[in-house]
Order: C-alpha cells, then sequence, then structure tokens
C-alpha cells in the first residue's frame, strides 16, 4: 500500500481518456451548429430510436457504433 498510494490505476487513466475525448467531441459539435442526434430516454421496443431504426441502415449503424465503442474496453 505505501508505494502504491498515489500510483494511478490503469482504468482511471483509461476514463480519463474517454472523459477528455468526450469533452472535445461534445465541444466540437456544439460549436458546430449541426444538430446531432439525441440520446433517447426510452428503450428501442418503445419507442427509442425510432427515427434511427426507421431508416434503412439504421440498425447497422447502431451496430457499427456499438462495435466501435465496445472495442476500446477490456
Amino acid at each position: 500500500m505505501g508505494f502504491r498510494l498515489f500510483q494511478v490505476r490503469p482504468t482511471t487513466r483509461l476514463a480519463r481518456r474517454f472523459i477528455a475525448q468526450h469533452a472535445r467531441w461534445l465541444t466540437r459539435a456544439i460549436r458546430s451548429g449541426r444538430e446531432y442526434p439525441r440520446i433517447p430516454c426510452r428503450r428501442v421496443a418503445d419507442g427509442g430510436f425510432a427515427r434511427l431504426m426507421a431508416t434503412r441502415d439504421g440498425r447497422k449503424i447502431a451496430q457499427g457504433w456499438w462495435y466501435r465503442a465496445l472495442e476500446e474496453l477490456d
């Protein structure tokens, strides 16, 4: 415990990296003035993501997003 007291855990470093990356993306998104998709508050079964899922490639886009997001995890 003595020397490890001031070491940053790998999960903490990863969390900080994700937070910084997300902050940069949000800043860019807000400054661009573009309309970005909102995060639904409802499950897909209850109508969440309905506009995306109604498009021809909606499910493919959602699956690709989750694949890339989860690819970063151990």
